[in-house]
């Protein structure tokens, strides 16, 4: 198996068909970020992309590692007898008791199979195990390396290294012999299947990608070094971007180009929303412009393919609010709208399904100057001509990465002279790669994994204890405020329990059953075993999910539960993910046994949902006409609504209290109180002056004009935090109203 398109398709039969770890690896441009694109099309297993860096997580379609996993900065020690400065470091106990990960991000790693880490060889050894902690804490599953999630680990080692400092390496090397990610304790126990993507698409000199192959393992020859170097002193294009080693490089040269053109500057600035830290910011805040400027483009144009991440161009017109660029090769002048970046966290939802929450948003031109880039803001980019100045390269992979990105020699043209000292390499990371050679042929290990991914599945599928564990970890934690006076809700959580736990011995057997079978190869009646007791276990279960939305239904009538209901809730959550588990058990076995899996989970998860929701419909209409009353309990007030509390606070102020008076009378904050004064102004109900002086509406009036694009955080931001939002909204609305009435 030779091509890239086999090799990523064996790739998607080790996600499908087996538990085993995969490293997906590859020279530059052999299609692995085509394949982490295109993963969603390819698995039924639920999965997260994280990265070692926000820029990474960004380009990944992902968030950071640190963020999912609540890392704190610092270095991982995998010892607890290990002395050490713990405010440089942290081992696992700091990660519970004083990082402890909150309720959402635990769902989010229960309800995963599979972790995608993009750019994994930037990924350090002590942070993939203190991963493996995580996920076992997490999922209760400390028996399996990484709690039984599966890994996809992506990246080139021969590109960008991870990081570590000398204070941090002289504790760590006393555990990781090197600090690769391949080195991780829990990677060695595990184990995985090594991937190498192997057509270059980037190229199609042949010369050229043999040389690129000796510079990336480090064996060079005196005639490859020749050869790169004639490409040197040769006048470049007058367009041809410049890579860099150094920031300070990049800017200088941008900076310089940028004055020496004439014509007026314009400056455009990004527009962000929310929450979008200024470390995860893909370009500068603030970009400055003239006509002639060399610009780039950062994102891809999904929409009309007009460009593309790495396309060059140059500025020929601009206004306040538009930017024109003619492409490079290509006679065609277009208009550059912004663009949006999204930071996302993930959570779960009430189908118990996967989704990723916007947080915040951040929106620009995409463009960033072209003059000149460091060859790091290079890695994913193409180039068909590039001047590169990489004599002063400070890290293993730095000259094979600036090359890299050439569709060809002729496109080359180096500023200094490339010495063979500069070519330097990771020996660790060269014998790592060797370790390939002697991996068993990866049809072999798939063979093999199929059967064993097969058993695990059906065991998981059939083994029922995670709900009686969930159901006593609930009445722990709930004590006293899980007991109800009626008799039937006191009761219920046991009752679930019990009737699970009355199962245990005949799944058992049903297990012992289904290894039988597929260890004999009697595929067609493993199959019908496993249908007929997807059915029965799916109506046992349904029957005890009506009895857990009866009991929760009940409780959300009461005042004073929701601690309660949040841990209940996650009995339903279990509940919910064994059924679904029992629904795709039989499509999954076909997949494995055929080894091609094409499964319609949105059919399924119709199903699953339209019998839940059924049950829930059953459960309203039952108490609603046989309602359950609880003597030790108060049942909750209805809220009044939106309308009514705004018109409460519109009486109070024409009785002349003031919004801090009002917030104590109501027991409500007083920042809810101003909200309450903003829409009485955008209503016409209430007038600004009364609030506010002259001099203050003014001052927000001026900000409004000159910062107002950039909505209310930017403005809230120019005037240096002097005023509330409240205060900014205040005026905005009276703004509008003023403009209704014109």
């Amino acid at each position: 198996m030779s091509t890239s398109d086999d090799i990523a398709t064996l790739a998607a039969r080790f996600i499908n068909s087996t538990s085993q770890h995969v490293f997906l690896t590859g020279k530059a441009g052999t299609g692995k970020t085509t394949f982490l694109k295109s993963l969603s099309e390819k698995t039924h297993k639920r999965f997260i992309v994280v990265a070692p860096t926000g820029i990474a997580a960004l380009n990944a379609g992902g968030v950071t590692i640190h963020s999912q996993f609540l890392l704190p900065l610092g270095s991982y020690v995998p010892d607890e007898t290990v002395q050490a400065d713990w405010g440089a470091f942290f081992n696992n106990s700091i990660l519970a008791r004083k990082n402890p990960l909150n309720s959402d991000r635990k769902k989010v790693l229960r309800e995963i199979d599979l972790l995608v880490i993009d750019e994994v060889s930037m990924l350090r050894a002590d942070i993939l195990d203190a991963l493996d902690y995580r996920l076992r804490a997490a999922r209760g599953n400390y028996r399996k390396p990484f709690g039984g999630v599966q890994l996809l680990l992506i990246g080139d080692l021969f590109q960008l290294p991870p990081i570590v400092r000398d204070r941090e390496w002289s504790v760590l090397q006393k555990f990781y012999s090197s600090i690769h990610f391949f080195e991780s304790t829990a990677l060695k126990k595990s184990g995985f299947v090594y991937l190498e993507l192997d057509k270059v698409f980037r190229q199609e000199d042949q010369s050229f990608i043999e040389i690129l192959n000796r510079l990336r393992t480090n064996k060079s020859t005196e005639a490859d070094i020749a050869a790169l170097n004639r490409h040197y002193g040769k006048e470049p294009p007058e367009k041809a971007i410049t890579l860099c080693t150094h920031n300070a490089q990049a800017d200088k040269i941008n900076q310089g180009e940028l004055e020496s053109l004439k014509g007026k500057s314009f400056v455009y600035e990004a527009e962000i929303e929310k929450d979008f830290p200024e470390k995860l910011y893909p370009i500068a805040e603030k970009m400055e412009l003239k006509v002639g400027a060399r610009v780039m483009f950062i994102k891809n144009d999904n929409v009309s393919n007009l460009f593309y991440n790495g396309k060059l161009a140059t500025v020929t017109e601009l206004t306040n609010d538009s930017i024109k660029v003619d492409l490079d090769d290509e006679d065609r002048e277009i208009e550059v709208e912004r663009m949006s970046w999204t930071n996302s966290k993930f959570t779960v939802n009430s189908d118990n399904e996967l989704q990723e929450e916007v947080l915040g948003n951040f929106s620009h031109f995409p463009l960033k100057y072209a003059w000149a880039v460091t060859v790091h803001k290079s890695q994913g980019l193409t180039f068909d001509q590039a001047v590169i100045d990489v004599g002063r390269a400070f890290a293993p992979g730095q000259v094979y990465v600036a090359l890299s990105r050439l569709r060809s020699l002729e496109g080359l043209f180096l500023r200094t002279k490339i010495h063979s000292g500069a070519i330097s390499g990771d020996h660790q990371v060269t014998r790592f790669a060797e370790r390939k050679e002697a991996q068993a042929p990866p049809e072999e290990i798939l063979e093999r994994g199929r059967q064993v991914y097969l058993i695990e599945s059906l065991d998981e599928t059939f083994n029922f204890d995670e709900i009686p564990k969930r159901v006593d970890y609930v009445l722990n934690k709930a004590g006293d405020k899980g007991r109800f006076s009626d008799p039937e809700m006191n009761t219920t959580l046991v009752s679930i329990k019990r009737a699970v736990e009355a199962e245990k011995e005949n799944t058992i057997k049903f297990r012992r059953q289904l290894h039988q079978l597929v260890t004999a190869g009697d595929n067609e009646k493993l199959l019908d075993r496993i249908e007929k007791g997807t059915q029965y276990y799916r109506n046992k279960l349904f029957d005890e999910l009506e009895n857990l939305l009866k009991h929760l239904e009940f409780v959300r009538g009461l005042s004073k539960t929701v601690t309660y209901l949040r841990l209940a809730e996650e009995i339903d959550h279990t509940l919910m993910n064994q059924i679904t588990k029992l629904w795709l058990a039989k499509p999954i076995a076909e997949g494995i046994l055929q080894n091609q899996m094409s499964l319609d989970t949105e059919k399924y998860d119709a199903l699953k949902k339209a019998r839940r929701e059924k049950i829930l419909e059953k459960v309203k209409l039952e108490l609603g006409k046989n309602p359950i009353k609880d003597a030790s309990r108060k049942e909750k007030k209805k809220p009044a609504k939106k309308g009514a509390t705004y018109q409460e606070t519109y009486r109070l102020l024409k009785d002349g209290l003031t919004p801090a008076q009002i917030a104590i009378k109501r027991s409500l904050a007083e920042s809810t109180i101003w909200t309450h004064v903003a829409n009485g102004i955008k209503e016409g109900v209430l007038k600004l002056d009364k609030y506010m002086g002259t001099e203050d509406i003014a001052k927000i009036r001026e900000a409004l004009i000159e910062y107002g694009s950039g909505g209310t955080s930017a403005v809230h931001r120019a005037l240096d935090g002097e005023y509330q939002y409240h205060h900014i909204r205040m005026v905005v609305n009276s703004l509008q109203i003023e403009k209704s009435e014109d």
